[in-house]
């Protein structure tokens, strides 16, 4: 851990001291008590709080379990804040609304989490200058729920995989919303969502969207999405993919190819 002493260096370097003590907080961060972490310089904090995330995505932790110390870890300063993996309820939410009040990032991707429709509903127009929303299988997510994100002009990028009980009522809001990335993958709509996606806001802005395995999908409607526009489209598990000849701006597909 320590590099090695040699000649007249006899002190560890202050950067290095620094992230060995950041490396250790965040490793035992579900066993701290929250009042250590309230007068830390807001710098440490977002330190703390992105270190412990980026720990999720190695496997060596578990995200925030501790309500009261994620909120004394939050910070107005911060613009991104990653909860992957952890613990949200409404009162977590309600603390990120009051806080971080210039977010441009937020995601709750595979959180633990408790949240009622109504909770969720009432907090997503709060977070106004969002640009970035991850809500990956947050079951809380509804047609009725997500309605407030239509106020929300910054939001550019936007993730609803599995969340399963989305139906085709949504496109009432999403249709409404200048998305550039849009993932409803493992959703429930149909090819009316599809439909009812023609000439709207979003068919006019979004450039990558992605639709596997939506069980509900087929080929049918597919012509009606802005093919001049999309650069990135997912098509995984949806059989008989037909495509058509104007997608000269399409970079990437992904689909599945029935097993004969």
């Amino acid at each position: 851990m320590f590099r090695a002493i040699r000649g007249d260096d006899t002190h560890l370097n202050p950067s290095s001291l620094f992230n060995i003590c950041l490396r250790l907080v965040t490793k035992n961060i579900n066993d701290a008590e929250p009042y250590a972490f309230v007068d830390l310089p807001s710098y440490i904090k977002r330190k703390i709080v992105r270190r412990t995330t980026r720990y999720v995505f190695r496997k060596t932790n578990v995200g925030f379990k501790n309500e009261e110390l994620l909120k004394a870890l939050l910070d107005r300063e911060m613009i991104s804040l990653n909860l992957t993996n952890s613990t949200i309820t409404n009162y977590t939410i309600n603390n990120v609304a009051e806080i971080c009040t210039n977010l441009h990032e937020l995601l709750l991707d595979e959180v633990r989490c408790t949240l009622t429709e109504d909770e969720l509903q009432e907090f997503l127009p709060k977070m106004k200058f969002l640009r970035l929303l991850n809500l990956k299988g947050v079951y809380a997510v509804t047609d009725k729920s997500i309605s407030g994100l239509v106020t929300l002009t910054y939001l550019n990028h936007l993730v609803l995989k599995s969340c399963s009980r989305l139906t085709d009522g949504c496109i009432a809001t999403l249709r409404n919303i200048k998305l550039q990335r849009l993932d409803m993958s493992c959703t429930q709509i149909t090819d009316e969502w599809i439909g009812s996606l023609e000439f709207s806001p979003l068919y006019e802005t979004v450039f990558d969207l992605n639709l596997s395995f939506c069980k509900n999908l087929t080929n049918r409607k597919l012509c009606a999405l802005n093919w001049s526009k999309l650069k990135y489209l997912g098509l995984l598990g949806i059989d008989d993919i037909q495509f058509m000849d104007d997608v000269n701006e399409l970079k990437s597909v992904f689909w599945s190819v029935p097993l004969v």
